[in-house]
Order: structure tokens, then sequence, then C-alpha cells
């Protein structure tokens, strides 16, 4: 056999087994087998292993523009962390978070991994993260039923084998967002189970970034469609629907609580562009903005450490109404800038960047959209270690080193 179809072979079943490791390793997580301390450390062996593959990769093939960037925002967590308030957080972690430097390198390396894949392999590997992603929305029907109590987030909404609603949320919007490309941009009726499976998804997390962001994605891939001219209303009619009946039958389940938190936070929304802002708005998450930002500076050139949010505010960053300390910006930009500094922050800008350009040069741009609807709900959210690891696999995917400059 060739060894570049072999290595290619290699490449994907590589890929493949690392999301259904990772996988069962959430479900092990959700019923307590494991921390995610445990979680971590499986990902550092996964991430072993490819780091040799990635090496034979680039033996047999050249670097591209993206792997240049991917290696300085690789030199500036490395500083963070030599400089950091806590080198052994940094490295490993924050406690119960677990995002430190050697779960950042896995995560680059699932990524070169996956960008190293055929455009067959590529397909085989979405279609596995949408099988995926739809156990996890019928483990969260069954929580939001109250058939399944291992939601830990103090909501009764669903959180599938995450453990906590909103990062279900973040998973829900990738899924739901690659399903409605699929769905609008492909032929085949197939891809409307999906569509539906997913909308229930984002719907039942009643996590309003979430939701905000699948609603976002929605208008910026009409409006693409649009300017293209392939614009089919019956489909897109199919998907306003599905959202308008899913979040009726939601919302009856949960005793009107999805309209209460929507009606909530449009009134937040509107007071917010009024001009009238109160720290406890998005869940206290402008109060957790404005002191991050009050930090950044003292930080600016190596920032505080990576996952060392909590060493910026010496353990003292409390929230005004319920109290509970906070470790994490809640923002995944201002995380970011405070932990790994201004530079770390820039080389993750052209990282994108460079991501987004080798996409637009794509015939059809599908997971640049998914790529998009995650970076929008990364503005609310937070990164976690059991969801961030399929953003970069979407990322390499997304990238086509044939149109790539090579150096």
């Amino acid at each position: 056999m060739d060894v570049i179809i072999l290595l290619k072979k290699i490449n994907f079943y590589y890929l493949f087994s690392v999301i259904l490791i990772l996988f069962f390793l959430s479900i092990l997580h959700t019923y307590d087998f494991i921390v995610l301390y445990n979680y971590s450390h499986w990902m550092y062996v996964l991430a072993g292993i490819g780091l040799i593959i990635a090496i034979i990769n680039y033996k047999k093939r050249k670097f591209c523009k993206c792997d240049l960037y991917l290696l300085i925002m690789f030199i500036f967590a490395l500083i963070s962390t030599i400089f950091s308030a806590s080198v052994q957080t940094s490295l490993y972690g924050f406690q119960g978070r677990n995002e430190g430097l050697l779960t950042f390198v896995s995560y680059y390396i699932f990524f070169i991994i996956a960008s190293f894949l055929d455009k067959k392999d590529k397909i085989k590997i979405l279609y596995l993260i949408l099988i995926i992603g739809s156990l996890h929305v019928f483990y969260g029907l069954l929580q939001i039923l109250g058939i399944c109590n291992t939601v830990i987030d103090g909501t009764h909404y669903a959180a599938g084998f995450l453990r906590n609603s909103v990062f279900y949320g973040t998973l829900m919007v990738i899924c739901f967002t690659l399903s409605l490309c699929l769905f609008l941009f492909k032929n085949q009726k197939r891809f409307i189970i999906f569509l539906i499976i997913f909308t229930l998804g984002v719907i039942s997390s009643v996590s309003m970034g979430a939701i905000l962001s699948a609603f976002i994605s929605f208008i910026i891939i009409i409006a693409y469609l649009i300017k293209k001219k392939k614009i089919k209303t019956k489909k897109v009619i199919i998907t306003l629907l599905c959202f308008i009946i899913f979040a009726l039958i939601i919302n009856l389940i949960l005793k009107n609580r999805l309209f209460r938190d929507i009606f909530k936070f449009l009134d937040e929304l509107k007071n917010i562009l009024a001009g009238n802002m109160a720290l406890e708005y998005g869940s206290e998450r402008l109060f957790i903005w404005q002191n991050t930002l009050k930090r950044i500076p003292y930080y600016l050139l190596h920032g505080v450490g990576i996952d060392c949010f909590i060493y910026a505010f010496d353990g003292n960053l409390l929230l005004p109404l319920t109290h509970k300390f906070v470790d994490k910006a809640h923002n995944e930009y201002l995380q970011t800038l405070l932990t790994q500094g201004i530079f770390g922050f820039i080389s993750y800008i052209l990282f994108i960047v460079c991501i987004f350009k080798n996409n637009l040069k794509q015939e059809k741009p599908i997971l640049l959209f998914v790529i998009i609807s995650y970076l929008i709900q990364a503005t609310f959210n937070i990164s976690v270690i059991n969801v961030a690891y399929i953003f970069y696999i979407i990322l390499g995917l997304s990238y086509d080193r044939n149109l790539s400059k090579k150096i």
C-alpha cells in the first residue's frame, strides 16, 4: 500500500477514535465515574499519539500558513505559562476546568490531523459529530422530562452528557448550524432530520447565548444565499416553523420557563441599547466583563497565565447576587486577553482570519458558517474542554491545504 494512502487512513481512524473516546468519557463524567481531571489526562494521551502522526504528516507535506500561526499561538501560550501567576495551573488548567496549556496543545494537534484529511473522510467525521450530537439531544430530552437527573447547573434544562445547559447549548449551536447549512445548501432531503433534531437541541438548552447565536447564524446564512441568488424560500419557511413549533413544545414542558427567559433577555437587551445597564444583566456577565476589562492592562504583555483568570483577582471576584467566585471571563476573547496577553490574543485572531480566508476561497464554505456561529456564542460563554475540541476539529475540517500558501 502506498505510504500516503496508509497515512490518510491513519489520520481518519485516529480522529474518528478521538471523537468516540472523548464522547464516551463525557458519559462517564456525567455519571461521576471520572472527573474532568481524568478526562483531560486521557486527552493528553490521545494528543501525544496525534503528535507523532502529525510529525509524520509534515514529513510528507509542506507547512501551510495556518501552521505558522498555530506555532506562534503555541509560543505565546508557552510564554504565558512561564510567566503565569501559577505555572502548574497554567499548565494543567484550573481545578474543575482543566483547560491549561496541555489542553490547548491537544486542540492544536486535533486541528492539524483534521486538516490533513481527504474531503470524503472530512464528510464522515462531520456525520460522526452530528450523530454524537443527536445522542446528546436524545439524552437532553430525557433530562427536561425529568427522567434523568444529571444536570448540575441548577436548571431543569437539557444538558446532554455535558452536565451544564450552557455548555450543551454551545455544542448544539455547532451542530445546528452545520445541519442548517447542509439542509439549505444540499438537495438531499435526509438533512431535514438533523435540522429538526438540532433545532430542538438549541431550544431545549434554554441558553440565551446559544439561541441568539443560532438565530444570528441563520440570518447570516440567509443573507449569503440571497447574495448568491440561491435562496430557497420553502426551506427557510420549514426552518422557521421548526423553531416556532419546538419553542412552543419546550415552553409547555418547562412550564413557561423558556418564554420567561426569552422575555427577560429581550427586556435586558432593550435597556442596554437605551443606555441603562445593570451589572446583573446577562446572568451577571456585565459585572464580570467590567471587572475583567479593569484587570487586563496589568497583564497586557503575557497575561496572568492560561486558565489562571482567578489569580488576576486573588480569588476575590464574587458575583454580586449569588456571591459565587468567578474563574472565567464568560467571554472567550476577554478570557484570552487576560490570561494570554495581547500577543496571544492577536495570534489567535490572525489564526482565525487565516481560516476565514481559506474558507472564502472554497466554492461552498459551509463550515465557515459553523465557525462563525461558535465565535458568536463565544462572546457570551466560556471554552470548556469537552466541547472546545470539537470546534478545533471543525476548524481543521474546514481548512483546505490545497488552497493554502505553502511555507
